[in-house]
This record gives C-alpha cells, structure tokens and sequence, in this order.
C-alpha cells in the first residue's frame, strides 16, 4: 500500500511538471485564447509559443533576454511550442502560419493572437512589449 502511495504522489509530481512546462504555470493567457478564440488549450499554449519562437529568431539573444527576464511563464511556452512542432525552427516550417496550420489552427489567427501576446506581455513590461511586437508580423 505504501508503494502504491509513493508510486501515485510521483505521479502527481509528474503531471504537474508536465503541466507547468506546457505553459499552464500562465493560464489566464492560455484560458483566455481558448474561450475567445475557440480554440483548444494545447493549442493555444503552442500558438503562443511559435510567438515567443518568432521573436527568438527574429531578435537579438540581449533584447529577447530582456524580454524572457521581464514576463513570467515565456520559458515554459517556449518549451511547448518545441514540443509541439517537433524542435523545428519556424523558418524551416513556413513561420508562424506553417507553426499554426501544424497546430491545427488557420494560418490566418495569427493576427488574433498578436494582440493577446502583446498585452500579457504589456501587463509585466511595456519595454518588453514594444521589443516583441517589433519581432510579430
């Protein structure tokens, strides 16, 4: 029975690492584009993280640094979004609309998430804000 206890409390541990590192450590920004945008949450996690993926590709490692140290929760967007489009960069996948359409999402919500990025983003940083919209298209 102990073991039983111990083998479950592991996996509990687990699960909620798991959890954590698929960027549910931030749900409201996850929540929020789900429920108004109509899309799943795995999806929205990963839609976010092809954002934050853009901007490491697209900024200088000291701007997107500035912007990884100033907003909780990029790093484990960042880390769903690899693991959601298989490590490829978005340069070798069609950008962010071939990121999208591998999450199952239309190319053309990009634009519709922008604007969710940009203000959870906004809320911790404006600085940081201005560096990634420069880095979205």
């Amino acid at each position: 029975m102990l073991m039983l206890s111990i083998a479950l409390l592991s996996g509990c541990e687990a699960t909620k690492k798991q959890m954590t590192n698929m960027g549910i450590a931030t749900p409201q920004l996850t929540t929020d584009l789900a429920k108004n945008l109509g899309v799943t949450e795995a999806q929205a996690t990963g839609g976010v993280g092809a954002m934050l993926q853009q901007a490491t590709e697209k900024l200088s490692a000291a701007d997107f640094d500035t912007v990884r140290k100033s907003v909780p929760g990029i790093d484990q967007y960042l880390q769903a979004s690899q693991q959601s489009l298989g490590g490829a960069k978005l340069s070798d996948i069609g950008g962010l609309p071939g990121a999208f359409k591998k999450l199952g999402l239309k190319p053309e919500m990009v634009a519709q998430f922008k604007p969710y990025v940009l203000d959870y983003v906004g809320k911790y940083s404006p600085s940081a804000r201005s560096t990634l919209a420069a880095a979205l298209p």
